[in-house]
């Protein structure tokens, strides 16, 4: 979908210009998955060592 916006809305943008935005936005979303999954891995590891904690 960017790739189509950009062709269709940035006329004067060139070849090089695309390239480098659709990098940048697939590593922007990446970032934000990879912080997505060590934000619920790190909260799960804290919230199981709570409740064993609690067992005993």
């Amino acid at each position: 979908m960017e790739t189509a916006m950009l062709a269709q809305f940035g006329s004067e943008s060139t070849e090089h210009f695309r390239v480098i935005m659709t990098a940048l936005t697939g590593a922007g979303v990446s970032c934000i998955v990879v912080g997505m999954a060590v934000f619920v891995i790190v909260r799960s590891g804290v919230l199981i060592k709570r409740n064993t904690e609690d067992g005993k």
